[in-house]
Parts: C-alpha cells; sequence; structure tokens
C-alpha cells in the first residue's frame, strides 16, 4: 500500500472539525528483502512490505498521539489521539512544525527498488566467493547475507506541512573464519549505500577475510605510550560508549559525565 495525500488531509480536516488546536500525520509504507548464503545456497529468506500511519493532535497545549496500520480504522485512530489528549498535561511550549523551504537530498535509487531476489542472492554469493579468494586460510563462513529495500515517507500538518520523500538502501554483510595451525580468528565486512553504484559487494568479502587473517599470530603488546590508528569501525565503538553522556535527558537528570 502507497502512501496517500488526500488520505493524510482527511484526517488533518477531520481533527479540526473535532476542535483540536492542530494536527499532524506521519505516514510511511515500504518493502525489504534479506537473503542468507550458505555455501552458494540460499540458507534463508525474507521478504516484508508495511505500511502505516500515526496521528499527533494538540488540543489546548495537550499533546495526544496514536497510530495504525489499517487505513480503514483511521477514525478510530483518530478519536484515541483525542482522547489521548483529554488525559495529558498542558505544555505551553510543545506545537507542531511550521513550513520552510529545505534542501532536497536525493536518497532514492530506481536501481535499488527494481532489484529482485535472484539477483541479490548472486551478489551475497560473490561476497562469499571473494572471501574465500582473498586468502587460503579462510576455511569458513559464519554468515553472508544482503539486504535490500525501498520506502516512502509523508509528513502532513495543519500548519500547511505537506512534504514526502522516497529512499532507498542496499546493504551486504560477511562473517568469515581465518585459520592457520591451532589459531582461529574471525573477521567481519559490512557495506551500506543508498544507491546502487556506491557499493562494492566483492569488497565486503575482502575486507573480512583481510581483518581475519591480519589477527593471525597476534601477541599481546608491550604497553607504550603513543599515538593509536584505529579502522572507522572500531572508532565508532568507542563513539558509542560515549554517546549517552550526549543525551539532553541524561544531562538534565545529572546521569551525564558532561552534567
Amino acid at each position: 500500500m502507497r502512501i496517500d495525500r488526500d488520505f493524510g488531509e482527511r484526517i488533518i480536516q477531520e481533527a479540526k472539525k473535532s476542535g483540536c488546536t492542530s494536527a499532524e500525520v506521519f505516514m510511511t509504507s515500504g518493502k525489504g528483502t534479506t537473503v542468507e548464503i550458505k555455501g552458494g545456497e540460499v540458507d534463508a529468506l525474507d521478504r516484508d512490505h508495511y505500511f502505516g500511519y500515526a496521528i499527533r493532535v494538540i488540543n489546548g497545549e495537550r499533546p495526544g498521539f496514536s497510530y495504525s496500520t489499517q487505513k480503514e480504522a483511521w477514525k478510530e485512530t483518530l478519536n484515541k489521539a483525542i482522547k489521548g489528549a483529554e488525559l495529558s498535561d498542558p505544555d505551553p511550549y510543545l506545537d507542531i512544525a511550521s513550513p520552510e523551504d529545505i534542501p532536497f537530498i536525493e536518497t532514492y535509487d530506481e536501481k535499488i527498488s527494481s532489484l529482485d531476489t535472484d539477483f541479490l542472492a548472486d551478489m551475497v554469493r560473490l561476497i562469499e566467493s571473494s572471501a574465500f579468494e582473498y586468502d587460503s586460510r579462510i576455511k569458513k563462513i559464519r554468515k553472508a547475507s544482503g539486504s535490500m529495500s525501498s520506502s516512502e515517507v509523508l509528513l502532513i500538518n495543519s500548519k500547511g506541512v505537506n512534504a514526502s520523500y522516497k529512499s532507498t538502501s542496499l546493504s551486504g554483510q560477511i562473517m568469515v573464519v581465518a585459520e592457520d595451525g591451532n589459531d582461529s580468528q574471525m573477521g567481519w565486512g559490512y557495506d551500506i549505500a543508498r544507491f546502487f553504484d556506491d557499493i562494492d559487494f566483492p569488497s565486503i568479502g575482502g575486507d573480512a577475510a583481510r581483518r581475519a587473517t591480519e589477527l593471525l599470530g597476534a601477541e599481546k603488546a608491550t604497553p607504550i605510550r603513543g599515538e593509536v590508528l584505529f579502522e572507522n569501525h572500531i572508532s565508532t565503538e568507542f563513539l558509542g560508549v560515549l554517546a549517552s553522556a550526549f543525551s539532553s535527558e541524561n544531562v538534565q537528570k545529572g546521569k551525564s559525565l558532561l552534567a
């Protein structure tokens, strides 16, 4: 089911008739496919299609919210949002967005949207074979998979916002095992892109194999004080540890190191 502007407008008009100060509808629909390959054969296949919408209302500074995946249940969903507002505490600073001129950022690629499952499976096979070809010490594949998705989003409200965008994504990942004598190490490769031409499936397998083989024969280093260069995915793990410190809620509650 695709997003429907007229459907969103109908909800907004009904909310205004019901006395709401303002109203907003967020609607999304999309599809996705994930394929797992093991030994060159499809080991798992998952497909999904989804549609849903959320309604947010403000009635006398009181917010209400409700959502549904059933288009025909929109009146009931709106009534739940309105009743929720009746039970909420007033917030004089709460509001919905006003229209603004914002730059358009392209996130949709028709090439990805039109891909079929067989092609995706072939790309995952390519990831798997590239890992084995990288080094003879790659002995096992723990998991190789690929995913593709396309989605559409609409935001419409009583202040005049009526905006939408489409997006796509394509990704692949693999976990390999390298062995040398009694030493065994694992390596992970992953890539994701909005556009088909921006992803290199063979390099995903090669990156995983490289990381696994680089760990073979590793020894504990002598402690030193100096500069260390990390791969980008390692750096993000350090940032992940610090991420909660930047949460405004944690700062306000004194739970952050920055408080």
